[in-house]
C-alpha cells in the first residue's frame, strides 16, 4: 500500500486534498459526511473510489470538481486552489439524460468549444476528431433520443474531453449499463486515457472496476465515512489478493445514505 500523499517521483501534484471535511450545514448544526480526506494525486494517475453507498464518494467528486466547498481544508488544482468549477476538470456523470436532447451528437460535443469562444468550424473539427476518438463519428447526425446508453455515455466523454481537460471525473457513468456494454467501456476508456494522458478519478461501487481503471483504489467508510485504505493496483497477478482486501474492508461497513 503507497501513502496517500505520494505521487510519481519528481513530480509535483496535480490535484491535492488537504485534510478536507465535506458536509453541510442544517439547523440542527453542521452534518460530516466525509471527514478528514489528505490525498495527492498526480498527472496522468487514474484514481478509483470505492466504498458503501452513501459514504460520500460522489460528495468527494463535486468537491474536486468546485461544485461544494469544504467546510475544512483546502483542494487545490495545479498549485490553485479550487473554489469553483473550470474546464481544467470535466466531469461525467451516471445520468443517461445529462446531453443537450435538441444538439445533435456532433453539436453536442461541439457546445463547449463554442461556449469557450472558438469557432464552429474549429469546434466542429474538434469535436469530430473526439467522435474518432470515442468510436462515434457514424451517429455524429442522430439526436440524443435515438442513442443506446453506452453511447450517450460516450458522447458525454468526447463532450468532457473537448476542452482538453487534465483530469476527467466520473461518477458511476457506467453503474446502469448492461455488463457486455459496461466492460466494452472500460476498455475504451483505459485507450482514450493512454491517448490523451487525461488523468482520472473514477467513482463506482464495484471492486473489480475500480481494479481495472484505477492506479490506486481509493476507499472510503464509516460514519462519516474517512479514508480507510489507498490500495496500489500493481500487476494483474496482485489483483486477486487486492481484490479479497477490499471485500474484507467492505464486508461489514453500513454507512448511512449521504452520496
Amino acid at each position: 500500500m503507497r501513502d496517500a500523499l505520494d505521487t510519481a517521483p519528481g513530480m509535483p501534484p496535480l490535484l491535492r486534498i488537504e485534510h478536507v471535511q465535506l458536509g453541510y450545514e442544517t439547523a440542527r448544526g453542521r452534518h460530516v459526511a466525509v471527514d478528514d480526506v489528505d490525498l495527492a494525486l498526480g498527472a496522468d494517475e487514474r484514481l478509483t473510489v470505492i466504498g458503501p453507498s452513501g459514504c460520500g464518494k460522489s460528495t468527494l467528486l463535486r468537491a474536486i470538481a468546485g461544485l461544494l466547498a469544504p467546510l475544512a481544508g483546502r483542494i487545490a488544482f495545479d498549485g490553485r486552489p479550487v473554489t469553483k468549477p473550470g474546464p481544467d476538470r470535466a466531469v461525467v456523470f451516471q445520468d443517461f439524460d445529462q446531453l443537450l436532447p435538441w444538439r445533435s451528437v456532433l453539436g453536442n460535443v461541439a457546445y463547449p468549444l463554442r461556449v469557450n469562444g472558438l469557432g464552429r468550424r474549429r469546434a466542429d473539427e474538434r469535436a469530430r476528431e473526439l467522435l474518432d476518438l470515442t468510436d462515434l463519428s457514424a451517429a455524429a447526425d442522430r439526436h440524443p433520443h435515438e442513442l443506446s446508453g453506452g453511447m450517450k455515455q460516450r458522447v458525454a466523454i468526447a463532450r468532457a474531453l473537448a476542452l482538453q481537460p487534465r483530469l476527467l471525473l466520473m461518477d458511476e457513468p457506467f453503474g446502469a449499463l448492461d455488463a457486455i456494454t459496461r466492460e466494452r467501456l472500460q476498455g475504451r476508456l483505459r485507450e482514450i486515457l493512454d491517448e490523451t494522458r487525461t488523468a482520472l478519478v473514477f467513482v463506482t461501487h464495484s471492486i473489480d472496476e475500480a481494479l481495472l481503471l484505477g492506479d490506486r483504489v481509493l476507499v472510503l467508510a464509516g460514519a462519516p465515512s474517512r479514508v480507510v485504505a489507498l490500495h496500489d493496483v500493481g500487476t494483474p497477478d496482485s489483483q486477486g489478493e487486492a481484490r479479497t482486501q477490499l471485500q474484507a474492508l467492505l464486508a461489514d461497513d453500513r454507512g448511512d445514505d449521504r452520496d
